[in-house]
């Protein structure tokens, strides 16, 4: 008997390790050998927290907060911790499922029935107690096809976590430097709002002896109220800013105001681009990762499909309860009309069988599932491909913003010390009584416009460098499994 009972769980366990459909491999991607944009030098520090490159304290401290207190990250971490348990789920299918039961009745007859004297006593009583257990074997992969599509969802939303991160914390940089950028360019805006202010005294001045008329006047004040206006419009920029990136840190934006009270510089770094082959982007990027899983588990939904069409095998019936089904009662139990005696030998009961499902006549229905994931797999293969497509797109684009802005910053910075030397030169003819002091006040407001223009492409500068380490992957060799 040992031995039948062992030749039997050996040739279930060799029927078991069949798998009908197709199996995973993963998909061999043509990359280009190099990137078109010029190759950036590398440089190895801080290569997984790039947003420490621009030495500043207080941006460290914002995007630290962040990776503890975004929202959009902790509700995908929190998706994780759900796929997980999800893959927990498909994978205890694989084994019996055992439940207890466990009742007590107590009928009364009716003695107004045609014998009922022989049904027995007038009050009656039932206790029953035992164990189910329902076992599907899995012989043609269907649970397991299930297991490892669940397990690769697992893994995709993992990516996505490291995703999430990645985003939110170059949206944390980025917000940051907006705000510095209009923090600077509204206290440039205001001191040109006091030099157009001095420029309107003195015209009414020069009204007054007589030496201009009123439309130099006139024209002082329309050039007042409209510098006047770029103050309101950088104030607003400035403190919607703020209140974004409050949120991106997952607090109340108010909170955050007054941080920002002191005036200091846009971040700003040179030489600091991430460099490496296009193929790298396979490895760093988690959404092409993330797209790779889903492929993957969308290969295995085909054989849960095709395990379809196939028998389902079980060890045991059904669970029906004693009273439901007399016949067969609990897989194993005691069942008695006393309660004394209900964990008496002659109180077990036990049934054992076997229960075997399939189609016959669906009319294609499962055909027509299989081909639904057939497409679907196809559908994960093209987003796959186009995702790592999009991947190169945003790097290649990210690179040539940051190269033509980094020559652009340097012209524009040529261009302010030009003006500063000019400025300077005026001002010495002014002392001499060589000049107007108006050619003093045009000079000085020439050198701040040129200061803002400036300060415009050294935000975008920085702005571009951060879309780099996004495009290019961000928090290399990083891993964010809860």
């Amino acid at each position: 008997m040992i031995k039948k009972g062992l030749l039997f769980i050996l040739l279930s366990t060799l029927v078991v390790s069949c798998k009908v459909g197709p199996d995973y491999r993963s998909p061999r991607i043509v990359m280009p050998c190099h990137y078109s944009e010029e190759t950036p030098i590398l440089k190895e520090e801080n290569i997984a927290t790039w947003w420490k490159n621009f030495n500043d304290p207080f941006l460290n401290e914002l995007i630290q907060e962040t990776l503890s207190g975004s929202f959009d990250l902790r509700l995908a971490m929190e998706k994780v911790c759900q796929s997980r348990s999800e893959y927990w789920t498909n994978f205890t299918s694989l084994f019996p499922e055992i439940e207890y039961a466990g009742s007590s009745t107590r009928s009364r007859l009716s003695q107004s029935v045609i014998g009922s004297r022989l049904l027995g006593p007038v009050y009656q009583d039932f206790y029953l107690a035992g164990f189910d257990a329902v076992w599907e074997l899995d012989f043609f992969g269907k649970f397991r096809r299930g297991v490892a599509a669940a397990y690769a969802t697992w893994q995709a939303l993992d990516e996505n976590v490291r995703n999430v991160k990645i985003m939110v914390v170059s949206e944390v940089a980025k917000t940051y430097t907006l705000i510095r950028s209009y923090q600077n360019q509204l206290s440039v805006a205001q001191d040109i709002v006091l030099l157009d202010v001095e420029r309107l005294n003195q015209a009414k001045e020069l009204q007054k002896s007589g030496l201009s008329n009123e439309q130099a006047v006139e024209n002082a004040i329309a050039k007042l109220e409209s510098d006047s206006s770029s103050v309101i419009i950088f104030k607003t920029l400035f403190k919607q800013s703020i209140y974004s990136l409050g949120i991106l840190l997952g607090r109340a934006p108010e909170t955050l105001v007054c941080s920002f009270n002191s005036l200091k510089n846009i971040p700003s770094t040179f030489g600091l681009i991430p460099a490496g082959l296009p193929s790298d982007l396979l490895r760093r990027r988690p959404d092409i990762r993330a797209a790779e899983r889903n492929l993957a588990a969308a290969t295995e939904q085909i054989g849960i499909a095709v395990a379809a069409q196939f028998p389902a095998i079980a060890l045991t019936g059904s669970t029906s309860s004693y009273s439901a089904n007399p016949i067969q009662g609990a897989n194993i139990g005691f069942a008695s009309n006393t309660l004394r005696d209900l964990f008496d030998p002659k109180s077990l009961l036990w049934g054992a069988g076997g229960l075997i499902t399939g189609p016959l006549i669906d009319f294609g229905k499962r055909s027509a599932a299989v081909d639904a994931q057939i497409s679907l797999r196809k559908q994960a293969f093209i987003f796959y491909q186009q995702t790592i497509i999009k991947a190169l797109q945003e790097v290649e684009i990210s690179l040539v913003a940051y190269f033509n802005e980094e020559k652009k910053l340097k012209a524009l910075e040529r261009q302010e010390a030009a003006n500063r030397k000019s400025l300077e030169l005026i001002k010495d003819l002014f002392d001499a009584g060589l000049t107007a002091h108006t050619e003093v006040l045009t000079s000085q407001e020439k050198l701040l416009n040129s200061i803002n223009t400036r300060l415009r492409s050294q935000s975008d500068l920085a702005i571009s460098l951060i879309t780099i380490y996004k495009s290019m992957g961000g928090d290399w060799g990083c891993s964010y499994s809860p």
